[in-house]
């Protein structure tokens, strides 16, 4: 949805519809069984004025927690997101308020990292910390060995029926 090909159309019409308020993106593991980043767009069919032909852009994903497997917003994450949220403002390395405009001149794209500037990049070109790549292997080798065993079990309970 964000910057995919395939939904070029999709977010060129919601742009200039101007009903996105804001692009939220939120930290990797926070949603049952996925490893994956999280993005939250949310709309509004009636925007407060100073608000109109913008878009606010969060990018929330190193305010997330881990511990014993789990991911979670702390309350001094969900503070600061919902502060940047209705402050509806810039704020270093993690929000930016773009105008339609500035949207339009990227191809449409919602692409966090092309506005926030410090956010993670989504291109190929884009340097990887070797740590934090193989962490998120590690995570995801985990979860695929966990899906494997299921099938395994799943298939050998009906075999054994």
């Amino acid at each position: 949805m964000l910057f995919r090909r395939e939904e070029a159309a999709l977010r060129e019409a919601l742009v200039k519809s101007d009903l996105i308020e804001c692009v939220l993106g939120l930290g990797a593991g926070l949603f049952y069984n996925s490893p994956m980043e999280a993005v939250v767009v949310t709309l509004r069919a009636n925007k407060h004025a100073e608000h109109r032909g913008k878009v606010l852009f969060i990018n929330a994903v190193n305010e997330v927690a881990r511990e014993q497997a789990q991911s979670f917003l702390r309350d001094s994450h969900q503070t600061k997101i919902l502060d940047a949220y209705h402050g509806f403002a810039d704020v270093p390395q993690f929000a930016t308020v773009a105008p339609v405009s500035q949207i339009a001149d990227k191809a449409y794209s919602l692409a966090i990292p092309l506005y926030v500037a410090g956010a993670k990049a989504v291109d190929a070109g884009e340097q990887v910390d070797a740590v934090d790549a193989v962490d998120d292997w590690r995570h995801a080798a985990d979860a695929s060995d966990n899906a494997i065993a299921d099938v395994i079990a799943l298939l050998r309970a009906e075999v054994d029926a």
